[in-house]
Order: C-alpha cells, then sequence, then structure tokens
C-alpha cells in the first residue's frame, strides 16, 4: 500500500499543480476582455502610454485576486500583461502567449534563446553548420541537433 502511495503523491499532486496553473492563466486571460471593456467605457482614443493596473477597482476582472501588474500596449499595437501576480503564480504576455511561472516574478523567462550561426559551408555530399546557442536566464542544459537523412538525433549537454 505504501508503494502505492508513494507512487501515486507525486503523480496526482503534479496534476493539481498544472490544474491551478491552467486556472490561472485563464485567470489572465480574463484581464483582456476586462480592458477592452474599461477602454471602451472611458472613450479613451489613445491606450494610456503607462498602461493600466490590474488592481485598479475601474477595471471589473472576473477573478479579483490579482495583486500586481498591469496592461501596455506593445510596439505591434497588441495589449500585453506584464508582471501579472495574484502572490502565487506571475504571467507576463499577450492573449494567446502567455508566459506563467510559479513563484516571482522576477523568475519569468520571457527571452528566447539567442542562436548565432557562425560559418557554413556546403560541398557535392555534406553540410557544415557551426552554431553558438545562449539563454541565461531558462536554465537550458543541452541542445539537439538532427541528420535529415538519417533521422537521428544527437542531444549535447551544455
Amino acid at each position: 500500500m505504501s508503494i502505492i502511495v508513494l507512487i501515486t503523491v507525486p503523480i496526482i499532486t503534479g496534476i493539481i499543480d498544472e490544474v491551478r496553473k491552467n486556472a490561472y492563466r485563464e485567470s489572465v486571460r480574463s484581464i483582456f476582455k476586462a480592458t477592452d471593456i474599461y477602454v471602451a467605457t472611458n472613450n479613451f482614443m489613445e491606450f494610456p502610454e503607462e498602461g493600466i493596473d490590474v488592481t485598479t477597482k475601474d477595471l471589473k476582472i472576473k477573478h479579483k485576486d490579482f495583486v500586481s501588474g498591469k496592461v501596455v500596449k506593445n510596439e505591434e499595437g497588441e495589449l500585453r500583461v506584464e508582471k501579472v501576480s495574484n502572490g502565487v503564480f506571475c504571467a507576463e504576455g499577450t492573449y494567446n502567449n502567455i508566459s506563467e511561472v510559479k513563484g516571482d516574478c522576477n523568475e519569468l523567462d520571457i527571452t528566447p534563446p539567442t542562436v548565432v550561426i557562425i560559418s557554413s559551408s556546403t560541398t557535392s555530399n555534406s553540410v557544415t553548420i557551426i552554431a553558438i546557442a545562449e539563454d541565461q536566464e531558462s536554465g537550458i542544459d543541452y541542445f539537439k541537433y538532427c541528420h535529415t537523412t538519417s533521422e537521428e538525433c544527437t542531444q549535447i549537454m551544455l
């Protein structure tokens, strides 16, 4: 019996954490609709440059458990949430691309890795590409490369 408990408790805990994370993501998505309504109701011709604080009482968010964060417009004119937290999770991103993390907002990794191709050469029977990939924030500790003709992939630990 204890072996079953030992195996199932981490699995169930992981499922519960994932459900909570997904519920939080949906709560964050409700901010976008509330912001659209807020802007229309207040006849804003231009979106406030400083953004809108998600804790303001005027923003009628379905779930009112946010303790910090704001909504801004990005360079493309899309609404974007920044460092929206409920004290447990933190999120950033656009409606269709929300990144969330359990814990402090400083743990969010929203920058993609940098990949630089140093050199490449081709011959009639080979292709050689030398590249460097870096990401200081994400904790990426390996990368893969694949041979297209053999479908074999090699994983390299950093």
